[in-house]
Order: C-alpha cells, then sequence, then structure tokens
C-alpha cells in the first residue's frame, strides 16, 4: 500500500517531516498492510494481533483506516465517472435540442432517455424493487436452496481450513514475519 500523501497546509510552505516522523508513517503503513492481507486470508483481528504482537485496537484501527481510505478513493472515482457521464448527457441534450424545440418526436424521445439516464446518475428515482424467482417466475425450489446452502457450507469449510493461525496457515507472501 502506498504512503498516504499530506496536503499542503493553506498558509503556502510544506512542513518537512524528520527521518524519525516518516520512518514512523512507514512501519505504520507496513503493519496496516500486513494486519489487511491476513483479515483479507480469513484470520480473526484477535488472531491478528497475537501475531502481530500488538493490540486489538491497534488492529481494528489499522483496518477501519484502509477501509476508509478506500471507501474515500472509491468515492473519488465513482464522483469523477459520474461527472464525466453527466457531461456526455449535456452534449447529447445540446445536439438534439433544436429537434426537440421543433418538436421532432425522435428527438423528444430520445430526451426522454437522456433524462432517465440522468436521473438514474443523480440518484432521482427510486430503488428498482428485484426479487430472485425459480423456474417460470415462481418460487425457488427447496432442493435448489438445498444445493446452494450446501455449496454454501462447502465454501466456508475450505475458506477456514488452513487459514487460522492454529492450523498452521503461513503468512501472506510478502510479509516479514514476527
Amino acid at each position: 500500500m502506498a504512503v498516504e500523501r499530506r496536503r499542503r497546509p493553506k498558509h503556502g510552505k510544506r512542513k518537512k517531516k524528520s527521518p524519525k516522523q516518516a520512518a514512523s508513517e512507514l512501519a505504520i503503513e507496513q503493519r496496516r498492510e500486513r494486519i489487511t492481507k491476513l483479515r483479507i486470508s480469513g484470520w480473526s483481528i484477535r488472531d491478528i494481533a497475537a501475531h502481530i504482537g500488538c493490540s486489538i485496537g491497534t488492529v481494528h484501527g489499522d483496518l477501519s483506516a484502509v477501509l476508509e481510505r478506500t471507501q474515500d478513493a472509491a468515492n473519488d472515482a465513482t464522483k469523477r465517472e459520474r461527472a464525466v457521464s453527466l457531461a456526455r448527457l449535456d452534449v447529447a441534450t445540446k445536439g438534439i435540442w433544436p429537434e426537440v424545440e421543433t418538436g421532432g418526436v425522435e428527438a423528444v424521445d430520445r430526451l426522454v432517455k437522456l433524462e432517465q439516464r440522468r436521473a438514474r446518475l443523480l440518484g432521482l428515482d427510486a430503488p428498482a424493487r428485484q426479487e430472485i424467482s425459480g423456474p417460470g417466475g415462481g418460487a425457488v425450489p427447496i432442493e435448489a436452496r438445498s444445493a446452494l446452502e450446501s455449496k454454501l457450507d462447502e465454501l466456508r469449510k475450505r475458506l477456514t481450513a488452513g487459514t487460522a493461525p492454529e492450523s498452521g496457515a503461513a503468512e501472506p507472501s510478502g510479509t516479514a514475519g514476527g
């Protein structure tokens, strides 16, 4: 994981970090990366804390920080993509507008579709209700549910087998022991 960049203070000069501060921040980022890899591979927070040699609160805080940073990055990317899509819709609307003003049926139809897309992008429409159904729109057959539950149980067993520290799972590659 990359070390987070700090923003420049509004008053002008960037405050320089001492080598000790930079080393401390790097160590924290490396610990967070290690904790995240262990958590993804199925380790419990308690087991990670014991393995790393830190408190449960530190593990929880590190995971929360990584999750928050990931969510912020995803939100920023989504906002940028939404802005690009809205700009494209604006261009398309501008292009068909003369025909809309003269009452061109195809242009009006296209405008309605563009506005529907804009409303979805902006979250203006109520979410569509979706239901899972079985064959012919009926109920999901019980045997299909049982088979699905069996597959889920099998997957859970496979995921937990060999990933907990007690079972001797190796630490994720690329991390130092400790």
